[in-house]
């Protein structure tokens, strides 16, 4: 079963970057949203970055404070299957979102907050010139809310946190928490190094005294381009949005001569507002809605201002003399937002090498108790002293060919798998080794969201910082392997309807169709969309499952069996890629602690440290672009023993392919990767406009895929003439 990607604006074409009604009395005025003045902060987030670890611990104390006070004012908006984040401002219920979350006023949608309370919103207003939104909350009662800070006076360096839903609302992990810092803030924009992704779109940004300073527009290539729209925006529009009014993607659809004086028109649109208005080639625009046009620029700045729908009064230029034409602004398809990139400074990031020198005296400790973990002599994972006779532990599915340790200030050594646990993806390695020092545990609930922990390497440096986004949790179903229903939902009444069928689906063979309401799965009442979701995923390729569905007024009873989830990368997968790769195994673990540093997938089986230096947990996986996971200690520490001592040692595994064998498959990959990117080019072409920018997204994809197979076939076949070459000739 997929899910409808977030929303169709996330990813904006503009300059490389990915871009996540009713009228209601403005109770709140803008200048009741005014901030008030806070108490001084500690004196480590004066510096230019923490000295000790008494900055730290200061800083630490600081962010939970604030999580506690924000994390019930961050909600989750739900529009069909698509999903975005918001923030509530206002005891009554206004919310602040992205404007490619709230699009257009007067529709329904559905809030989940914190604690999982479910009420309705309304859209209200939106200014698509710079992507901010805006809902307010139906439901009587009075709300828990965030105050509103100024924007204007964030400087590159200052600490931030984040929240939101990346990949949407999950109930079972709730609103996520990032650290990080303003990069470069602009009127227009605020960019930082705080990690957001589809879902998060609309969540706030807060500045270290908990006040919103930002709302999450979109992302870019690199972990650095996160975009946010700068809350003082809302605070100058505040009584248009409260309004209703949508500006900033108007559209009349007619092209001017840039070479002519004054705003002549050198093409139309068919179709278009303008078309229908009578506009013609060679008309020169001197008025539009009543203010004067002296180029096609004043032009672009008045319709930027102007609501979509709004009837206006053009005044054009002819032969005969000036002729006034009644036209209605269309609506432009996507957003054109500011360009938000440029080369930043190195020491406003979060792991700037000043941040992480605060962080050594843990490191030095720590070091010691980290390895090297190597695969035929390639860095494939590190790995944790668990004891001092030799015994590693590290991250199993990483482990091929020849494994060998390269330890702190010593030479390479052998090692022999001796534990595996394949639910955790854990192994014990042994080398021949004594007096080393092991790792010290501390209880992974002591290091709660907000706790600062650092990823151990073995530098002089940590390999990566950050703080806890989620405690410590249960359940992180590997939805590779879970069965695939291939339907596209939305919310429906007394249950959940079916947007779309995929062709050739498990739901497309059992008869399902589009506008069916799902009612019940294998005897259970279907409640939402995020627990039918969950219901079907627990479920394995070639289960059987029965749903009873309602289509139009007849109730029936449908048996599916589910198949593979299909290979293709989704909308959610690219951007989780988009800053680095991501572990192969990273999902499917029992319990897991997720937090946001940033690792490479190499740098994962180290232990994760809290600031007595103690090892909360090992890290398990590069999971996406805004998380990592880790075990955590509390279980961890009753397997040790199993895996020590034989009882879990790994099965004899099948025989290693051959070089020809591994040719062979990545000649296969390569002509599946040339049959999708062909696929991908004419999707492109036969695209429909609104359907371009996810086209154009997919072609790159597959390119990419295409590019990875060449280079993978090539690497093979020089290992296979390698081979050869230095067999004995007979």
């Amino acid at each position: 079963m997929t899910r409808r990607r977030p929303y169709p604006s996330l990813l904006s074409t503009l300059a490389s970057l990915v871009v996540l009604s009713l009228l209601f009395t403005p109770l709140v005025r803008s200048a009741d949203i005014q901030p008030k003045k806070e108490p001084a902060l500690p004196a480590a987030f004066d510096k230019p970055a923490p000295e000790s670890l008494d900055d730290l611990k200061a800083m630490e104390l600081q962010v939970q404070k604030v999580v506690g006070k924000v994390l019930p004012c961050t909600v989750n908006v739900r529009d069909g299957s698509g999903q975005g984040s918001g923030v509530i401002v206002s005891e009554d219920g206004y919310v602040l979102t992205a404007g490619h979350v709230s699009r257009e006023a007067g529709r329904v949608v559905d809030l989940t907050l914190n604690d999982g309370r479910k009420v309705k919103a309304k859209t209200l207003g939106a200014n698509h010139n710079i992507d901010s939104g805006f809902l307010k909350i139906t439901d009587p009662g009075k709300w828990p809310y965030a105050e509103m800070g100024k924007s204007g006076d964030l400087q590159s360096g200052q600490w931030v946190i984040t929240t939101g839903h990346p990949g949407g609302y999950n109930p079972t992990r709730g609103t996520v928490v990032r650290l990080g810092r303003v990069l470069k803030a602009t009127s227009e924009y605020v960019r930082t190094d705080c990690t957001i992704v589809g879902g998060d779109s609309g969540g706030p940004l807060f500045d270290i005294n908990g006040k919103v300073v930002g709302i999450h527009s979109r992302i870019g290539a690199v972990l650095s381009a996160n975009i946010h729209v700068p809350v003082d925006t809302y605070r100058s529009t505040w009584d248009r949005l409260v309004k209703g009014d949508v500006w900033g993607n108007g559209f009349v659809g007619f092209s001017a001569d840039r070479k002519a004086s004054g705003c002549k028109v050198s093409e139309i649109a068919e179709g278009s507002p303008a078309a229908k208005a009578g506009l013609a080639v060679g008309d020169v625009v001197v008025s539009f809605d009543g203010k004067k046009i002296g180029s096609f620029q004043d032009l672009g700045d008045k319709l930027r201002e102007t609501n979509v729908g709004t009837a206006v009064v053009v005044e054009v230029e002819r032969e005969d003399g000036i002729v006034k034409l009644n036209l209605t602004v269309g609506k432009r398809e996507g957003n054109r937002l500011p360009d938000a990139l440029g080369q930043i400074k190195d020491e406003a990031f979060k792991s700037s090498a000043k941040v992480l020198a605060a962080f050594g005296i843990i490191e030095d400790t720590a070091r010691k108790s980290t390895v090297k973990v190597l695969c035929d002599g390639k860095e494939v994972a590190l790995g944790t002293v668990v004891g001092s006779d030799g015994f590693i532990l590290t991250k199993n599915s990483e482990l091929k060919g020849k494994v060998t340790c390269k330890l702190f200030g010593a030479e390479e050594c052998k090692a022999t798998v001796v534990g595996v646990d394949d639910t955790f993806d854990l192994a014990m390695l042994k080398i021949e080794a004594r007096g080393l020092t092991p790792v010290q545990w501390h209880d992974s609930k002591e290091a709660p969201v907000g706790h600062w922990v650092a990823s151990a390497g073995t530098s002089e440096r940590p390999v990566g910082i950050g703080v806890v986004s989620v405690g410590t949790r249960k359940g992180s179903r590997d939805i590779s392997r879970s069965g695939y229903l291939g339907i596209l939902l939305a919310e429906g009444d007394n249950g959940v309807k079916i947007s779309e069928v995929m062709p050739d689906s498990a739901a497309s063979k059992a008869g399902l169709k589009a506008n069916d309401i799902v009612l019940s799965l294998g005897g259970h009442t279907v409640k939402d969309v995020p627990s039918f979701i969950e219901s079907v995923g627990a479920n394995k390729p070639g289960d059987q499952v029965t749903l009873r569905i309602k289509r139009g007024d007849e109730e029936k009873e449908i048996k599916a069996t589910l198949g593979k989830r299909p290979p293709e990368a989704t909308r959610a997968d690219i951007q989780n890629t988009m800053g680095g790769a991501l572990s192969n195994r990273r999902a499917g673990f029992p319990t897991f602690l997720q937090h946001d540093t940033v690792l490479k997938p190499q740098e994962c089986g180290g232990p994760v440290l809290d600031l007595d230096g103690k090892a909360v947990g090992v890290n398990i996986a590069r999971a996406g672009r805004v998380e990592s996971y880790a075990i955590p200690s509390e279980a961890l520490k009753p397997l040790l023993a199993d895996l020590m001592s034989g009882k879990l040692a790994p099965k004899e595994g099948p025989p290693e392919k051959t070089t020809a064998d591994k040719v062979a498959e990545a000649k296969a990959a390569l002509k599946v990767a040339e049959t999708e990117k062909a696929a991908a080019e004419k999707k492109l072409v036969e695209a429909k406009p609104a359907d371009k920018k996810a086209a154009e997204t997919e072609k790159a994809a597959a390119e990419k895929k295409l590019s990875d197979a060449k280079a993978a076939l090539d690497k093979v076949e020089a290992d296979l003439k390698k081979e050869k070459e230095s067999k004995p000739s007979k």
